[in-house]
């Protein structure tokens, strides 16, 4: 991947762009991106399947095409696959032949041991035998003895029947929950006011994603960490789920709108046909009255 990384941090240093200012468009580590420009496969082999997602996306922040090189990519990556599945190979096989070693090596041992016990092995028998023997008796002798001695009458046995007293269960009136009711006014093309007749309903919105793209969230002009600011493919999604407060303000960017969906509380949000296809750049503001 040497040649790729040259690639890379070639392009960068003729846009005049450091490290961190890629890390910042990218969300990448510069550690990261540092094992890149140094072709250091090895750096991502704890999560290989995360490389390609790296320089690809490392490719587009330089505007270039990374369909060119990916084959090239490919062969870095599985040739190093090779490479570290013979070296497990190699240490099994040392395991192995440890192991086949010391198992060789108990074995002779126990043949010299072997002749050694046989002698006290067979006073052992011998004397647990004579224990045996000597139980066998003691417990025969006992068993006589006992029979010997009349046996106390037996005594009837009376059995009490508790009474037990029932609680009366009680009833508990059932309440009548009133849904709360949401409103949600398109003020323009990118703002949307809602209001509610409640101040302990949770709003949540929920964005559902048909094409890869970037967002991120803020509440009251703070970014949040969750849903987190990054790249979210197609078929995710993410909810923001927040108390409703009056005058609170809810800014979603995104890099493209078309293709994704919203939904306020599980209900559709019709979105303005002048932004819905969008392939740039858009805003959207939820205003609470």
């Amino acid at each position: 991947m040497q040649e790729l990384g040259e690639k890379l941090k070639n392009k960068r240093l003729e846009l005049g762009f450091e490290l961190d200012d890629i890390a910042d468009k990218t969300k990448i580590d510069v550690k990261k991106l540092n094992a890149i420009e140094d072709g250091n496969v090895e750096y991502f082999k704890d999560n290989l399947s995360y490389l390609k997602y790296y320089v690809k996306n490392y490719y587009v922040a330089l505007g270039l095409d990374f369909n060119e090189d990916k084959d090239i990519l490919s062969e870095e990556i599985n040739s190093f696959t090779q490479q570290v599945d013979l070296a497990r190979i190699r240490e099994i096989d040392e395991m192995k032949n440890n192991i086949n070693r010391r198992v060789n090596s108990a074995k002779i041992e126990t043949k010299q041991k072997k002749k050694g016990l046989d002698l006290s092995a067979i006073i052992l028998i011998i004397v647990l035998s004579l224990i045996v023997v000597v139980i066998f008796i003691g417990v025969k002798y006992l068993i006589n003895d006992n029979n010997s001695y009349p046996q106390a009458s037996e005594t009837p046995t009376v059995i009490v029947t508790p009474t037990t007293e029932t609680t009366p269960t009680p009833t508990t009136d059932v309440v009548e929950t009133v849904e709360p009711i949401i409103t949600v006014t398109e003020e323009s093309a990118d703002t949307y006011i809602i209001s509610s007749d409640t101040l302990e309903e949770n709003i949540k919105i929920t964005a559902s994603f048909g094409i890869e793209t970037w967002a991120r969230v803020k509440i009251d002009n703070v970014i949040t960490e969750v849903p987190a600011m990054r790249n979210y493919q197609e078929g995710e999604t993410f909810t923001i789920s927040t108390p409703y407060v009056s005058g609170k303000i809810i800014e979603i960017n995104l890099g493209r709108l078309i293709s994704n969906t919203f939904t306020i509380n599980n209900e559709p949000l019709e979105l303005d046909e002048s932004i819905k296809d969008g392939q740039s750049g858009q805003k959207l503001f939820f205003k609470f009255e």
